[in-house]
């Protein structure tokens, strides 16, 4: 019988290929299939698709070592891990601090272009488009601003909804006619509790 090397080598290289063809095809459906997904639903699938990017990261690591160094297994695992580490970031950007002003600044550091984020029919894929792994670092900072903001927000709400109801009389100063604040004691004794 004729041995025939590269051959064997060709069939080899086509099983490596399909083992890695096989799972980028998988990565591709499951995102294809994702990417319909309104934007008010995504934090309800956040943690279903943290579990399938993760088997998918499981098994790209699984795949012969040989297959490593070959570009198409680079840009895989590339696709993976930043869909990996854009997911908590969809979390983040589904809460409801993230007021107008925010996504301005979202719009603005991504390309300018309009994300109608407040639309029923905008969905997960029109903010993929925007290579949200890319401004990862910049994304997370306007979150957590968004998050402190809120809590500010939260303060003076309280603070405002305490004072309403008080009324502050003044009286004149001696015989100057300069008004000045009277029952100071009860207001210097909230100022102290805010």
């Amino acid at each position: 019988m004729t041995e025939y090397p590269d051959l064997d080598r060709t069939k080899k290289e086509l099983g490596l290929l399909n083992k890695l063809y096989g799972l980028y095809r998988d990565v591709k459906a499951k995102k294809e299939e994702w990417s319909t997904i309104l934007w008010s639903d995504v934090v309800q699938q956040v943690e279903q698709m943290a579990g399938d990017m993760q088997n998918f990261a499981d098994r790209v690591r699984k795949l012969p070592g040989k297959l490593r160094g070959w570009a198409a297994y680079g840009v895989l695992e590339k696709d993976i891990l930043d869909y990996q580490g854009v997911l908590p970031l969809l979390t983040e950007l589904s809460r409801p601090c993230m007021r107008d002003r925010h996504w301005k600044e979202i719009e603005e550091l991504t390309g300018g272009e309009e994300l109608p984020v407040n639309d029923s029919n905008f969905t997960l894929q029109q903010l993929m488009s925007r290579d949200l792994a890319q401004y990862q670092e910049d994304l997370e900072e306007i979150c957590d601003a968004a998050a402190r903001q809120e809590v500010i927000e939260q303060k003076l709400h309280e603070i405002e909804d305490r004072w309403a109801d008080y009324e502050l009389l003044f009286k004149p100063y001696k015989d100057t006619g300069i008004p000045i604040l009277a029952g100071v004691a009860v207001v210097t004794e909230e100022l102290e509790e805010d």
